[in-house]
């Protein structure tokens, strides 16, 4: 165990977690003794999942006394058969056709070592989401990074799965440890397999608003799906067109002020103004004195003239109180021009044909093509007092070389306008192989599964933005033409002073991806022999890929090469094997059932990039209604010895400078470099949970998972600029900056930062450990409609981060490395005769280390409620059955987000606070 320099403080729940968990442990055992709850003589085993297929059921009955013909109540079988001779064709009843709905297999019967949460069909209608995209969304969160790999029918999906209908989905499988090694699916985040449904005939169109009370952020989204299914032969096809306006800052109050030292907080306003100020080059100003009579070394433009006949007695002394050169001297609030919610349009096509010969063999073409466009604006350009900014002394009032600093707003708002297209398209074959006869009732398949697919997909993505050409600038204030000359003595609120020259002062950058990747993947498990407690399982992958990746950056800044070109090829492996014991077949007393699994995964690149991942578990359920399992994993990832250079915004950010009592910057170039230096960083997961599923409470499953995961030489693919300044000491030579100026160096302050290098690169060591608790109730009796109830939540003990070898971790609001003590998502919906309603409740604890920008460190709760009524009958003529018309609202109660130092102002929710839903879906 190393140590760590921040130790996380613990809360009275995890002090007591340890002299709890015998106290338990019993109780669940207890819960769960075979009998219990039970009468004698009766089988609570789950009955495999029906599907719901519509079977005629044919009742034999006798008019012989005490012998009916009858089968147990808990048969669900489609038909019975008397034990007498006396049922005979006379005496037997016909009855209609019905619907069968076998309760599905619990997850005693069906987890594995590493927790797979499944939702099925009736989960997804009921969870009242429009589409695809709202039901993953509302799934717990990965538990580490932001990756998350989304699988079609346990293949990489050459549709976007956000245009699949959910009635065309059988069931979603979710991990957050980033595997499911029976598919080969291994990813940095969370990985989602969505199972569609064989035999599908349907689609839909259907129509949602999205309108926030306090106004900004309208969101209109529109699809149409359909799926034809001809004998053999099966087409999809499905669009999507999507928008959403913008959400300036100014139109919140929480981000409007972006002056923070009423709280003590940082005043995150510009440090420049209009109209601007001036700063001697050297020295002090000839002629300006403050109010004692003291000469100062910069002024500010007086406002309310155009700067065409002002003398140094005009302008105004400079506050040494705020600074003692121009800086701070005027501030401007960019909230007017800086977007939470930038406005986007998207169009998405996608299509597939399909071709299946029963279980044997299934082919399908697919490809999808969208269209996304982003517009984003940024503050108009800033230029700091400095030598880039000087007016000689023959072009100013002063008679002496002095520096200029102003923001731009004659200029308007920088601008960034994003394109990206990405077409892709595969042929993916599956099938059986063996003995595909279905088996006999107590004996298990032997037939393998197989499945392999070729994808392609380009991708393409031009960015053009426009700014201030810095250079064409500092010319200009030295221009001999006075038509060519730039003034920066006037006021523009006055009237027009540059608005003529800023055209020929104005570049334009650009950036072109182009990204062309070719995948090849394969796949296949089954019985490798029949074991007395079950099928010996192997599940086996591959793949291949092989990318190019070319980018072009015009006028682009320093550090940002403006042609790079890149190829990698990987391939990977993995193997999984399921060794079972104990089943429903051999189980025994306390063994009913105990199995293994061990899997491995490796990937190599061509450029140096090795990764891997090995694992072993167990699980062990001693009686029919509880499971225990058990799991070890590690995940080593040695990093490639380059990555792709350049990655500068290109609209103005703005940073705070800590080193600099907070100095805001925004003329600051972001870029990384193309080369890596990095060692392996290694990640160790250990995880000890159960499941419990009482027999006297059915419908009712509960999990709870120890978890503890250790983290070495941390890698991190990305850098967040402001994370790096925050903890420039723990970066050394990232944060680049100029030279003091004699004024700094009486201030005992750093030179300004000009560059921020975010080449990726390992950092310190980690340690989390917590507890994460799920919980499902389906109501049994469905009398009054169907109730389900579903629960998430996570309980951090303790985490403790190193950025570096003994170096303090600086905690602020947006880190990501210190998670809250609680998360919590609850759910609850209700389903009946057309109606469905559902409650959602999410909530977020305080922090595990009170951030030191937010010392209050609260809590963030809010409730969303939907209601949708699904017509039965055809509203007009024939038409509208089974139009869905729904109504919602978001964040109920209006909570804001909770407060951050930073230039937005919050964390930890959305800006949009209450927001009102309406939608329409028509069935076809």
């Amino acid at each position: 165990m190393f140590l760590f320099s921040d130790k996380a403080r613990r809360s009275p729940f995890s002090q007591s977690y340890r002299s709890g968990k015998i106290f338990l442990l019993v109780l669940f055992l207890g819960c769960a003794i075979p009998g219990f709850g039970q009468k004698a003589g009766t089988s609570t085993e789950p009955a495999a999942e029906s599907g719901g297929k519509t079977v005629p059921v044919t009742l034999a009955a006798t008019t012989e006394s005490g012998n009916q013909g009858k089968k147990g109540a808990g048969d669900n079988s489609s038909s019975t058969s008397s034990s007498t001779p006396a049922a005979t064709a006379e005496n037997t009843v016909v009855l209609d056709t019905y619907t069968v709905k076998a309760s599905r297999e619990g997850g005693v019967v069906t987890e594995g070592p590493q927790p797979v949460q499944t939702y099925d069909s009736a989960q997804i209608s009921d969870s009242g989401a429009f589409n695809m995209e709202d039901f993953l969304e509302d799934l717990p969160p990965a538990e580490d990074g932001d990756e998350v790999l989304i699988l079609i029918d346990g293949q990489p999906a050459h549709i976007d799965p956000e245009t699949i209908p959910l009635d065309m989905i059988e069931r979603v499988q979710v991990s957050l440890y980033g595997s499911i090694p029976e598919l080969g699916a291994y990813a940095q985040g969370k990985v989602i397999n969505i199972i569609l449904k064989k035999d599908y005939v349907g689609g839909d169109i259907g129509e949602r608003i999205r309108v926030a009370a306090a106004g900004g952020g309208f969101h209109q989204y529109t699809k149409f799906s359909m799926n034809v299914t001809k004998r053999r032969w099966s087409y999809f096809l499905s669009g999507v067109y999507w928008k959403t306006n913008e959400l300036l800052a100014s139109s919140r109050e929480l981000s409007r002020n972006q002056d923070h030292t009423y709280r003590d907080g940082t005043d995150m306003r510009l440090a420049w103004g209009t109209p601007g100020v001036v700063q001697a080059a050297s020295g002090n100003l000839a002629g300006i004195v403050d109010s004692g009579g003291n000469p100062v070394a910069s002024a500010l433009v007086p406002e309310n003239q155009n700067g065409l006949s002002l003398a140094a007695s005009d302008f105004l002394a400079g506050d040494t109180a705020l600074s003692a050169t121009a800086y701070g001297q005027r501030r401007f609030n960019t909230s007017d021009y800086r977007m939470l919610i930038a406005p986007t349009r998207r169009y998405n096509m996608n299509g597939s044909v399909t071709y299946k010969r029963g279980d044997r063999f299934r082919i399908s073409l697919s490809g999808n093509y969208t269209d996304t466009k982003v517009e984003r604006i940024g503050a108009p350009p800033v230029t700091a007092a400095s030598s880039k900014t000087l007016v000689p002394a023959a072009y100013n009032p002063f008679g002496q070389d002095v520096y200029v600093g102003l923001v731009h707003t004659e200029f308007g708002p920088t601008r960034q306008t994003a394109r990206t297209r990405n077409a892709q398209f595969g042929l993916k074959m599956s099938g059986k192989i063996g003995d595909i006869t279905p088996p006999a009732p107590g004996q298990h398949s032997t037939a393998w599964n197989w499945s392999s697919s070729i994808g392609y997909q380009r991708y393409r993505s031009r960015t053009i933005a426009t700014d201030l050409d810095k250079d064409a600038f500092t010319a200009s204030l030295k221009a001999d033409d006075p038509a060519l000359r730039f003034n920066p003595f006037g006021d523009p609120a006055l009237g027009p002073v540059n608005a003529h020259l800023y055209p020929g002062l104005t570049v334009y950058r650009t950036r072109l991806d182009d990204i062309t990747n070719v995948r090849y993947n394969a796949a296949a498990n089954g019985p490798l022999a029949i074991l007395p407690g079950g099928p010996l399982r192997l599940a086996l992958a591959a793949a291949y890929h092989h990318q190019d990746r070319d980018r072009e950056n015009t006028n682009a800044t320093s550090g940002n090469p403006a042609k790079t070109e890149k190829t990698n090829d990987s391939g990977a492996g993995s193997a999984s094997l399921n060794v079972p014991f104990f089943g429903r077949a051999n189980s025994a007393p306390l063994l009913r059932r105990l199995e293994t699994n061990a899997s491995y995964w490796q990937n190599m690149q061509s450029q140096g990039n090795r990764r891997r991942s090995y694992a072993g578990g167990l699980v062990w359920s001693p009686a029919r209604s509880l499971l225990f399992r058990a799991r070890y994993s590690v995940y080593e990832n040695k990093p490639a010895t380059s990555t792709f250079a350049g990655s500068e915004s290109l609209v103005t950010e703005t940073f705070i400078d800590r080193a600099r009592d907070d100095e805001t910057v925004t003329d600051v170039t972001v870029f990384t470099r193309g080369s890596i230096s990095a060692v392996t960083s290694k990640s160790e997961t250990q995880t000890l949970g159960f499941t419990l599923e009482p027999t006297f409470l059915k419908g009712l499953r509960f999990s709870a998972t120890h978890n503890v995961r250790q983290r070495h030489c941390i890698y991190q693919s990305s850098f967040s600029a402001q994370e790096i300044i925050n903890n420039e000491s723990s970066f050394p030579g990232r944060v680049i900056r100029d030279d003091p100026t004699p004024a700094d160096i009486a201030q005992g302050l750093p030179g300004r930062i000009t560059r921020i290098d975010t080449t990726p690169g390992n950092t310190g060591e980690a340690e989390v450990r917590d507890l994460r608790f799920s919980l499902e109730y389906r109501l049994p009796r469905q009398q009054y409609g169907r109730i389900m109830l579903r629960a998430y939540a996570t309980h951090v003990l303790d985490s403790e981060y190193q950025v570096a070898p003994g170096v303090d971790y600086t905690y602020r609001s947006t880190s990501g490395n210190n998670p809250p003590e609680w998360t919590f998502q609850g759910q609850a919906s209700w389903n009946h005769k057309g109606w469905n309603t559902v409650i959602r409740v999410n909530h977020t604890g305080p922090r595990m280390n009170a951030p030191i920008d937010d010392p209050e460190n609260p809590t963030y709760t809010t409730v969303n409620f939907d209601l949708s009524y699904q017509f039965q009958k055809p509203i007009i003529g024939k038409f509208g059955r089974r139009l869905r018309i729904g109504v919602g609202i978001a964040n109920c109660f209006d909570v804001d987000p909770l407060y951050a130092d930073t230039v937005s102002g919050y964390r930890t929710g959305s800006p949009l606070g209450r927001m009102y839903t309406c939608s329409l879906t028509l069935p076809m």
